[in-house]
Formats: C-alpha cells, structure tokens, sequence
C-alpha cells in the first residue's frame, strides 16, 4: 500500500503538465473563437432581419438568397484576379487588407444565403 501512496504523491512531469495545460489553453481559445463567431453570425443575422424588407418575410428571403448568390458569383469571378494580383504584388499589409476584405464577402456570401434559405 505504501507503494501505490507513493506513486499518487508524486508531482506530475513536467512535459504532462506541459501537455496539459496547452490542451486546456487550447480548448480555452476555440471557445472564444466559436463564442465571436456565433456573435457575428447572430448579429448579421439581426440585421438581416431589420433591413431587408422586415414587412414582408418571404420577399426578403428571396432578396437574401438572390443576394447571396449574386455576391457567391462576384467572389469566384474575382478570386481568380485577386490571386494573379497577390502573386505579383508583395506589399504585406495590402495583401492582408485584400485578404480581410475578401474574408469579409464571403461571410456576407455564407450568411444571406442561409438566412434566405431558413425561412
């Protein structure tokens, strides 16, 4: 029994507690992650709903669902052109700008076209 008591007191590894507390950080940072993402989602989705023909819900499903699928056409056609303009172009932060910006259409893309389906 004496053995068994020691090998419960000792203190853990170094390289365990190590291991655990980047699980534990990780966990940590994909729940803030997830927590911003469902914000942006909810508060698009908010907006969605006040702008776009509130009085009416089924004209505004349609206009969401058309306009996410005309902005879908709009970031295929000038992804190809965006990529040609990076390869050839090493200004970071304009890069990064163009990344955010494009980034930035195609969740307005994912969320008028849920939202127009969701009806």
């Amino acid at each position: 029994m004496a053995a068994a008591m020691a090998s419960v007191a000792r203190p853990m590894s170094e390289t365990r507690l190590t291991a655990r507390c980047t699980i534990y950080c990780d966990w940590l940072v994909s729940l803030i992650i997830a927590t911003g993402v469902v914000f942006a989602w909810r508060g698009a989705w908010n907006i969605c709903d006040s702008l776009l023909l509130p009085q009416q819900p089924l004209w505004s499903a349609a206009a969401r669902l058309i306009g996410g699928s005309v902005l879908f056409v709009v970031a295929c056609v000038i992804q190809p052109s965006l990529a040609a303009w990076a390869r050839h172009h090493d200004r970071t932060r304009c890069l990064w700008l163009v990344d955010a910006l494009y980034t930035y259409l195609s969740f307005w893309v994912s969320v008028l076209t849920w939202n127009g389906v969701w009806y």
